[in-house]
């Protein structure tokens, strides 16, 4: 949990004020010289994370940013746990027809049973708690036809996805206390509340796909492929009410399938069909480089963001589509003892599916986003010995429209409602403006074995960790490094490897929560790490 920011930086919501008048104060007049404003700050935005909100900005964005004190360290009230069981089959059949074609088959079953539970606040309060109990199963089925001649390559396909998902969601702490209020209840009187989430999602998708190289001379290719894609969700979710140590039971205070029917809403449901397509040209000049540019088409169906307190017009979100245009080229030189890869790309998004913490209650919404860069990467071996690569990124992207908590209900019993209600010129998560990633790696043979060096690692300039941009998500510029020596013997069937991760003991953010007045949670990558790993293949 991180900490809070200075609450003088912080915007006051006149709820709180008139909060503070109308109860703290009785009407009368704050104490000392100070306003009303400052006298609600002093209340609301104290230093103490277990009795005061968080400061945030006017969208219901937490204004802290940095690190936490003790990044590995939690004062959970209770220890998390997850005990989880998978079993995959798979079945692949090649067969050659002729000389020019063949056909692939690919069969899979996968099931997945999973308990979850977790503390996801780190402080010994219930800010926010959950436990997953879910059963999945997975069916699909692929089959490709390839062939080739002399200036043309080809795939034709289909596909087919059958998943079935059961399961029982637990939510306690604040998404809990907008509940009980709207059911009638004091938050402040029930012990341990909890909304029981309980639903089964059934997902189908059905495509078929086609793919064909033409050679138009030694030098030009042209690529085109094509994917006709069928969704098809449908969810029942039903949520109750539940504090045993009072023995309050309250079902089905929401109920999708009714809910939608009784609005005529088709919010329940997923129908949607799109099409994927790729064009590329591919240009040879001379025998060591390749030059291209090429238009890719992508899609991703709406899906449901089942939480505590959802509603019916915000449980499902709208499909996504990706508009990706990308100029690079691909060369070798050094008697190909070298290989400089680069490209320059804009990815254009259409109802990009955005995290969002709308009215309090975690959930996804769709919002316009653009991400623009560049990258570069060089690899070298210089000699049998070495192998050297280096890769430099640099991207810019924009997301406009994204939903800000707008109206949220205070575990104090009022709402509030916060002036921004939406976000534009925010960040992409997770997308550093600038990047660069590196690998050296040495070898040897001597007295029978070989012995080998590496020295990898990335850096990365400062990014959000979610595409809300709050504060708390910052993550400032960081570099990781890796060290790793390895022994094997000339025949390579025993290996011994001694490595270390994070040589210099870095700290940083690997995820983050913003929860607006509620605070920001945080979790952190691992410590520097060593081990031991040896194998034998035989």
């Amino acid at each position: 949990f991180l900490p809070y920011g200075n609450a003088a930086d912080a915007y006051i919501p006149p709820e709180f004020q008139q909060f503070t008048n109308d109860v703290i104060l009785e009407g009368n007049p704050p104490p000392g010289d100070l306003t009303l404003e400052q006298f609600t700050a002093a209340v609301f935005f104290c230093p103490s994370q277990l009795d005061c909100f968080a400061p945030v900005d006017e969208a219901g964005r937490t204004i802290f940013e940095g690190d936490h004190p003790e990044p590995f360290e939690h004062y959970s009230d209770y220890a998390g746990f997850m005990d989880r069981e998978t079993d995959s089959y798979t079945a692949k059949l090649d067969i050659e027809i002729g000389d020019t074609m063949s056909l692939v088959s690919i069969t899979n079953y996968y099931e997945l049973d999973k308990f979850y539970t977790d503390d996801g606040d780190g402080i010994p309060v219930p800010i926010i708690e959950f436990t997953t109990v879910a059963d999945f199963t997975q069916f699909s089925q692929e089959l490709r036809l390839s062939g080739s001649s002399d200036r043309f390559r080809w795939v034709v396909g289909g596909y087919y996805l059958d998943m079935e998902t059961e399961a029982d969601v637990i939510t306690r702490g604040a998404p809990v206390s907008g509940v009980a209020v709207d059911l009638g209840f004091d938050p402040t009187e029930l012990t341990n509340p909890a909304v029981v989430q309980d639903y089964t999602l059934d997902s189908s998708n059905w495509s078929v796909f086609g793919q064909g190289e033409w050679d138009f001379t030694d030098n030009l290719t042209l690529i085109l492929g094509l994917r006709w894609s069928e969704d098809d969700k449908e969810m029942d979710f039903v949520t109750s009410f539940v504090s045993p140590e009072e023995g309050v039971v309250v079902p089905d205070i929401f109920d999708l399938e009714a809910a939608a029917a009784a609005a005529g809403s088709d919010n329940d449901e997923v129908d949607y069909s799109d099409w994927a397509g790729r064009l590329q040209l591919d240009w040879r000049i001379g025998d060591d480089t390749l030059t291209y540019i090429s238009y890719n088409r992508g899609i991703k169906g709406g899906n449901f963001a089942p939480s505590a307190n959802v509603g019916l017009d915000n449980i499902r979100h709208d499909e996504e589509v990706l508009h990706a245009y990308e100029v690079g080229f691909k060369t070798e030189f050094a008697n190909g003892l070298a290989r400089l890869n680069g490209a320059v790309f804009y990815y254009d998004y259409d109802d990009y599916q955005a995290f969002t913490f709308s009215d309090g209650t975690p959930s996804v919404a769709n919002a316009d986003a653009t991400n623009v860069g560049a990258e570069i990467e060089l690899t070298w071996t210089p000699t049998d010995r070495w192998d050297i690569l280096l890769g430099v990124s640099l991207q810019d992207s924009e997301v406009d429209g994204v939903e800000t908590p707008q109206q949220q209900l205070t575990p104090v019993g009022f709402p509030v409602d916060w002036p921004i209600d939406f976000l534009s010129g925010v960040e992409l998560p997770n997308t550093a403006d600038f990047s660069v990633n590196y690998l050296v790696r040495y070898n040897s043979d001597a007295l029978g074995s070989n012995f080998a060096f590496q020295l990898d690692g990335v850096y990365y300039d400062d990014q959000f960790l979610e595409v809300s941009n709050g504060g708390g998500t910052l993550q400032e510029a960081y570099g990781v490094h890796n060290a790793r020596f390895t022994w094997s013997g000339l025949d390579e069937k025993l290996r011994v490897t001694a490595w270390v991760r994070n040589l210099a003991d870095e700290e940083y953010k690997a995820y983050s929560l913003d929860l607006g007045i509620l605070g920001a949670t945080a979790t952190y990558a691992p410590p520097r790490m060593y081990g031991l790993t040896a194998g034998y293949h035989f």
